[in-house]
């Protein structure tokens, strides 16, 4: 045949015209019209002329290479009618049964219906021995459901980490019930559970609402997230949590007295330093706590047993995150002067001497009912000291911080100053922080600093009476850093007030920690900078900047500003560690010797748990150890390619007896803040044919 008629019939779209070409019941022209039929999906028509072909060609090699593609057109269509003519033509054999000498008659020939029954093998297992050495760690959980004895029953909740199976609470209180289970807390699950579990545990064992550890693991797990209610600044956030935390632990029993008094002790100061009038059953409550005080009525403290006594002062800042309670004394009597009028309702635990004393010291201080009377109960002496004592205090309940556009108004507790100079200081927070390594505080050495407003107000009150007396700020209208002086009859007390805030947040990056600047709202500041250490840091067009790694970790001060505004913060920084994490997919129906065997690798790299790109790796390999029955290791090492997108797939070829697969990848990372090269390794093992053993 031509070539050119050869190419048409090839490449034609249409190849009725080359066909005309050829001569009619010529062999090569019932060869291409039946290609041309079976290209078509014509076979039928195409099946019509290999019928015919015997008797005109003969059988010709042309005729079974139409045959064999005819099967193979057919098989998509209607496999079942071909596949045997098809499995005969190929002469293709799925017998593979390993060839013995002789078989015993005495063995099975097949396993028994359910051997590889998931749950008949997890009896098994748990049947093995009571430490439940043959279960992994993903079947403890399936044992949830299942009625286990004590010993196995515990190993379990030893093992296992948080789930949110309901059986787990069951479990828990069945073990808590035994004598020797060493209580709520013994086990690492305790710490792991929900709130939700937690009651749910309560309501099956009541005595846990009088265990420390079961309440102290609730109220953990109350406590708001710093990123949503900072407990320092935000009073009002302070003050709900505290409200829910003391709703819960009001009704429980007097062996947790010592947290009850922590919480009241905030709670109530919380109150006042909101500027929120006093809850009468909130003090009635605190009060009602038997704890050492003095001012407390010894004949009630008598009648008290002694293990329910109140701690003060017991630090439970692990707990609720605040620090200990405060002044005791001082924060009672403050309340107790606002409540004046109500104040016998609680003499049942108070000192009748003192509660006397306080409510005739109050009359006289806000001129309040029989002042005369007041004066004969304290007595000349005592009168006569507090008519001369001087108090200069600012509010407890002032802000520290307002807001860029927020007026400053604070409010200043005097008695017995005629006279009140406001001196107000305007502070370069920078040059402080450089010198100090913190934000300004009230300890700030004025002296030689002119003041840049100064005020003197004059207080026309008897030197008995104590006043309240706002004093508007309006020198204080741009944003930064303020130091508010009072000076009054020889005494003075002093006010630091931010105006406008920043903050930082920060997440790990290749390059170290990415800091972001944001203001009050969230929003990014890129116009603002930060000072750490000896070093300014200008943020980019986003509002961040890097932060190289240290080789000191720890907590740093950092100060942040925008102009007249300062803040100063705390930045956790780390040190340069990486952790390499492979994980390996094997086909382990090709580890039979003699075969290729095939595994794909996954790799990630992270610095403290924040993923940075494999990019960084340096001189990346794989290795093989191969160990055989006799414990003999052959290692093979090989340069591997590592993607942040894609895993690699790793061949190797496997020998005789393998018992044991290892893979190993390993790299190297430059560690810059140490100017070092850090070697990162992971890698998995697999046992091989453990049946022949």
């Amino acid at each position: 045949m031509e070539l050119e008629l050869r190419e048409a019939l090839a490449l034609a779209d249409d190849r009725s015209g080359p066909l005309s070409q050829l001569l009619p019941g010529s062999e090569e022209h019932d060869y291409h019209r039946c290609l041309h039929a079976q290209h078509a999906g014509n076979l039928d028509e195409a099946e019509q002329i290999l019928n015919a072909w015997p008797e005109r060609h003969g059988e010709t090699v042309g005729l079974h290479r139409l045959r064999l593609r005819q099967l193979l057109c057919r098989v998509v269509t209607a496999p079942a009618k071909v596949a045997d003519k098809l499995r005969d033509q190929f002469n293709v054999s799925h017998w593979h049964e390993k060839e013995v000498e002789e078989v015993d008659p005495r063995r099975p020939t097949k396993l028994a219906e359910g051997t590889f029954d998931g749950v008949n093998l997890l009896k098994q297992a748990v049947d093995h021995d009571t430490n439940l050495s043959q279960v992994t760690d993903e079947g403890l959980y399936e044992l949830l459901e299942w009625n286990l004895d004590p010993t196995r029953r515990r190993v379990l909740l030893g093992r296992i980490a948080h789930t949110p199976q309901p059986e787990l609470v069951a479990l828990v209180a069945e073990d808590l019930a035994i004598k020797n289970s060493g209580g709520f807390g013994s086990l690492a699950v305790h710490q792991q559970m929900t709130l939700d579990q937690l009651h749910a545990l309560a309501d099956r064992v009541r005595e846990l609402r009088g265990h420390i550890g079961w309440v102290s693991a609730v109220v953990r797990r109350m406590v708001p997230p710093r990123a949503v209610v900072d407990l320092d600044v935000d009073r009002d956030g302070r003050h709900a949590f505290l409200e829910a935390v003391w709703q819960f632990l009001a009704e429980l029993p007097p062996a947790i007295n010592s947290l009850k008094a922590h919480v009241l002790w905030h709670l109530l100061d919380s109150g006042r330093k909101r500027g929120t009038p006093v809850d009468t059953r909130l003090l009635a409550a605190y009060l009602s706590l038997p704890r050492a005080a003095r001012y407390l009525s010894r004949q009630w403290m008598d009648r008290q047993h002694r293990e329910d006594v109140a701690q003060l002062g017991a630090d439970f800042k692990s707990v609720t995150g605040l620090p200990p309670a405060g002044d005791d004394e001082a924060l009672v009597r403050e309340l107790l002067h606002e409540k004046i009028d109500q104040a016998e309702q609680f003499a049942q635990w108070l000192d009748r001497s003192w509660l006397d004393n306080e409510l005739a010291t109050a009359r006289l201080l806000f001129g309040l009912g029989d002042t005369d009377k007041a004066t004969l109960t304290l007595g000349p002496s005592r009168a006569a000291a507090l008519r001369e004592r001087i108090e200069l205090a600012w509010s407890p309940h002032n802000p520290l911080r307002f807001g860029t556009d927020e007026p400053v108004v604070l409010e200043a507790e005097l008695k017995n100053v005629p006279e009140l100079v406001v001196k107000v200081f305007r502070i370069d927070p920078v040059a402080y922080f450089q010198n100090q390594r913190r934000e300004v505080s009230t300890d700030l050495d004025l002296d030689g600093l002119a003041a840049s407003h100064e005020e003197i107000i004059k207080i026309s009150e008897p030197p008995v009476r104590r006043v309240r007396r706002k004093i508007p700020l309006p020198m204080c209208a741009r944003p930064g850093t303020y130091v508010i002086d009072l000076i009054g009859n020889g005494m003075s007390s002093r006010a630091v007030i931010h105006k406008g805030r920043l903050r930082q947040m920060m997440r790990l990056g290749a390059a170290g920690h990415v800091v972001t600047i944001v203001d009050e709202a969230g929003r990014p500041r890129p116009d603002a900078k930060a000072w750490i250490g000896d070093r300014e840091y200008t943020p980019d067009e986003k509002g961040s900047f890097v932060v190289p790694f240290s080789t000191s970790p720890g907590r740093t001060p950092i100060l942040l500003f925008c102009g007249d505004i300062a803040t100063v913060q705390e930045l956790a920084l780390y040190r340069e560690t990486y952790h390499l994490h492979t994980a390996v997919l094997l086909d382990r129906q090709a580890l039979t010797a003699g075969r290729i065997a095939k595994a794909i690798v996954r790799a990630s790299l992270s610095v403290h748990g924040s993923p940075v790109s494999l990019a960084v790796v340096k001189r990346p390999t794989w290795e093989v150890t191969l160990t055989d029955a006799q414990g003999v290791s052959s290692t093979k090492t090989q340069p591997l390619v590592l993607d942040d997108a894609n895993a690699s797939v790793l061949e190797w070829p496997m020998g005789e007896d393998t018992a044991r697969v290892s893979i190993t990848v390993r790299g190297h990372v430059e560690v810059r803040s140490e100017q070092k090269e850090q070697e990162i390794t992971d890698g998995r093992s697999f046992e091989v044919g453990t049946i022949h053993r």
